[in-house]
């Protein structure tokens, strides 16, 4: 029988025919109705009994550690009108945008209000919320509450002692650590990978060496690529791949010497025969199908994007754009383009890839073998000034031009943030595009406006609000299928132009 079924027979047919005792029941009852008087104890547990059923919950014993109180706050909170906006900047789930509200809060001395240090840290657990800043927002409450939960933990400064008895992400999380700040110690580390870790574990590891790679790490990494595994071979073979002065790329320059030739004002272009010192640098195991590469211009095209573009421009004293236009007129352009391409974002090449992006818009085929995500590589790895001078050099031409798409991809889908002037003069070309084309039923510009146009309200300045939002007016434009995405556009750059107030 359960304990208030129990105590209300007590009580209808007393405790001479219905024996109650405390006995097995509920723990927090021991401490009630200790009176001489047993019906005094009966009416005092069944009021106790009565009041935790009303309240909607049952007092239970704690069992491990309980927490210490949260330290006192010094900080000062947000106004109600300022959290708000920062509640709505969470709503949106953009970790950019999110950071964006933070960063300003922390500038500003202001701390988030503490109702909102759960949601927040779950949400970066799954976006990308830098911790530190995250932190700084909290206040003292923060690393508190992050101490509170196993997965929350990890947005605390890691020490090392974490590379013994932490976790694997907060392993990786220190080993990166390492690779940024200092070198020496993560090649210590890394050997200790190599002699007592599994596969498994170098698999999520190596691509961490990515960082601060050079030189000193090609006697670590070289070794691997005999290694049993698949994914480990291929990971050592594309970071060789990127240190010009190793041995790996010095084999693939005299491979590729061998397969490519300039004769006159021609390249002549052998495709390569695989063999067995090819099989072990990897070659054979990149695809670029996708590109619409077949076997042997996939292996060209391997070979090429580890080897430094500035190779052929010193060879034959040639610039980037005549290198590509001698490519062009070849059979097999789209290896020879790519491969120069993924060389110029891996080497961080500026001349070869403005030459690249102005090649993608005079030809916009090449859109089909050059990927979007190689395209936003290229575009945010230029300087501010040079690609501010090239996109403002471009948005002009195009007026004359019909290559708007190639542009607009261009533009929509790298990272970079816009200066003031480039990101007006691109919503000019935009509004002059879209009134030039309100009935068109082109699939792919309508799914790049749909899909990339409202988060370009997170990489103009704030400050280009009032001209933007004047330029993309529904008088102006007509309300017409653009309308969604200019006003998700517009709703999020409005959000960002009231986050001042926490100034």
């Amino acid at each position: 029988m359960d304990t208030w079924k129990h105590l209300i027979k007590a009580a209808m047919l007393g405790l001479n025919r219905v024996p109650f005792s405390k006995e097995g029941k509920e723990p927090w009852l021991e401490g009630l109705g200790e009176t001489a008087d047993t019906s005094i104890n009966l009416l005092e547990l069944t009021a106790a009994y009565a009041l935790a059923r009303r309240v909607g919950w049952t007092p239970e014993t704690v069992e491990g550690r309980i927490p210490s109180p949260a330290p006192a706050e010094t900080g000062i909170y947000l106004s109600t009108q300022a959290a708000n906006l920062v509640h709505q900047t969470m709503s949106t789930n953009s970790g950019r945008l999110i950071t964006e509200a933070l960063q300003l809060c922390v500038e500003n001395d202001y701390l988030v209000p503490p109702e909102y240090l759960p949601v927040l840290f779950r949400q970066a657990m799954q976006i990308d919320i830098p911790a530190d800043v995250l932190l700084k927002a909290a206040g003292n409450r923060g690393p508190w509450l992050a101490a509170q939960h196993e997965s929350w933990r990890s947005l605390l400064p890691l020490t090392g002692e974490v590379w013994e008895t932490g976790t694997v992400d907060q392993r990786l999380k220190w080993f990166l650590h390492l690779r940024k700040h200092k070198l020496a110690e993560s090649r210590m580390r890394f050997e200790e990978l190599k002699a007592t870790e599994a596969s498994t574990a170098l698999v999520k590891f190596l691509p961490l060496m990515e960082e601060g790679l050079g030189p000193e790490d090609e006697a670590l990494l070289a070794p691997l690529l005999s290694h049993r595994r698949k994914e480990v071979r291929l990971i050592v073979s594309g970071l060789l791949g990127q240190i010009a002065e190793s041995e790996y790329v010095a084999r693939m320059q005299t491979r590729l010497e061998e397969l490519i030739q300039l004769k006159g004002r021609k390249l002549i272009v052998e495709l390569p025969l695989m063999d067995d010192g090819m099989k072990q640098d990897q070659v054979h195991e990149r695809s670029f199908a996708a590109s619409g590469l077949g076997k042997k211009a996939g292996y060209l095209c391997a070979m090429l994007s580890s080897l430094p573009s500035t190779f052929w421009c010193q060879k034959w004293d040639k610039t980037p754009k005549q290198l590509l236009a001698l490519a062009g007129q070849s059979e097999w352009k789209d290896a020879l383009i790519l491969g120069w391409t993924l060389s110029a974002i891996t080497y961080r090449d500026e001349d070869w890839i403005l030459a690249i992006l102005q090649q993608i818009l005079d030809t916009p085929p090449l859109l089909d073998v050059i990927k979007d995500k190689e395209l936003g590589q290229m575009i945010d790895l230029l300087p501010i000034e040079r690609r501010s001078i090239f996109f403002l050099k471009k948005i002009k031409e195009v007026y004359k031009s019909n290559q708007h798409l190639s542009l607009f991809k261009m533009m929509l889908l790298s990272e970079f943030m816009l200066t003031e002037q480039l990101a007006v003069s691109f919503i000019q070309l935009l509004a002059h595009t879209l009134q030039q084309r309100a009935k068109s039923t082109n699939y792919h510009f309508r799914s790049l406006l749909y899909a990339d146009l409202p988060m370009l309200a997170l990489r103009v300045p704030v400050e280009s609000y009032g001209a933007i939002a004047k330029l993309l007016n529904a008088d102006v434009l007509g309300e017409r299928w653009y309308q969604a995405p200019i006003d998700e556009l517009l709703e999020i750059l409005s959000l960002r132009y009231q986050l001042r107030i926490i100034n």
